[in-house]
C-alpha cells in the first residue's frame, strides 16, 4: 500500500461543491452524504493504489501525458500521481466535455 497524500485543485474543490448542491437539491442530504463519501474513498484508494484507474487517453485520445482517471458513478476523477502525492485536478460529469475540459486542465496547469 502506497503512503500518498491527496491534495484536492481548486477546480476540484469547485466541482465537489457543486455536486453537493446539486445533489441536496435533486437527491437530498442522505444521499449526498453518501456520493461525497464514494468520492473520498476512490480518492483514497487512487493514493493507496487500491482503485482501478486508466490512462486518460481512453478518454481523450490527445490527452495530457500522466492525465490519469477513476470513475465514480457518473463522474471521472482527473488526476495526476507522483510518488509522493495525488493531485486531483477535477471532477467531471460523464455528459460534459471531456476532451474540452481536459484540454482547459491541461492549458490551467502549463499557466502555472
Amino acid at each position: 500500500m502506497k503512503d500518498r497524500q491527496i491534495r484536492v485543485l481548486r477546480r476540484a474543490a469547485t466541482a465537489l461543491r457543486n455536486i453537493r448542491r446539486w445533489t441536496v437539491e435533486n437527491f437530498g442530504v442522505t444521499q449526498t452524504a453518501l456520493y461525497l463519501t464514494d468520492l473520498r474513498q476512490c480518492m483514497v484508494g487512487i493514493a493507496e493504489d487500491t482503485v482501478m484507474t486508466w490512462d486518460c487517453s481512453r478518454l481523450v485520445p490527445d490527452a495530457p501525458e500522466g492525465y490519469r482517471f477513476a470513475r465514480v458513478g457518473q463522474h471521472y476523477l482527473i488526476f495526476v500521481e507522483s510518488t509522493s502525492e495525488v493531485a486531483i485536478l477535477d471532477v467531471i460529469h460523464q455528459r460534459m466535455d471531456l476532451a474540452g475540459k481536459i484540454a482547459k486542465l491541461s492549458k490551467d496547469q502549463e499557466s502555472r
